[in-house]
């Protein structure tokens, strides 16, 4: 019972820690500050674990929609930063993604 309330635990957490920051975004009309790389990395890293806990774990429920939650969330934020980068910004891609690297001085 303690690593099924540790688990729900982080799906809220991954609930709290995100949505501050697509609402700020969607206020602001802005790709905020949030980097593309890591919301990319994040979305991967959701979709890699949703598919190794259904074949590991016979698709534990929790686990399952704990995967999936943070995965919406990081793909609504990654899709979210591309679409004000691009639309909103005038940024390319890649200018979006190198922001993370390169230096404005």
């Amino acid at each position: 019972s303690a690593i099924a309330f540790a688990q729900e635990l982080s799906i809220a957490l991954n609930v709290a820690s995100l949505l501050p920051q697509l609402k700020q975004n969607f206020i602001r009309k802005s790709s905020g500050s949030y980097s593309s790389v890591t919301a990319s990395l994040a979305s991967a890293g959701c979709t890699i674990r949703l598919f190794t806990t259904f074949e590991l774990t016979n698709g534990d429920p929790l686990l399952l929609v704990n995967y999936g939650v943070a995965l919406a969330l990081n793909l609504s934020l990654l899709l979210q930063i591309i679409y004000y980068a691009t639309q909103k910004e005038g940024k390319t891609l890649s200018q979006l993604y190198l922001a993370d690297v390169k230096s404005d001085s």
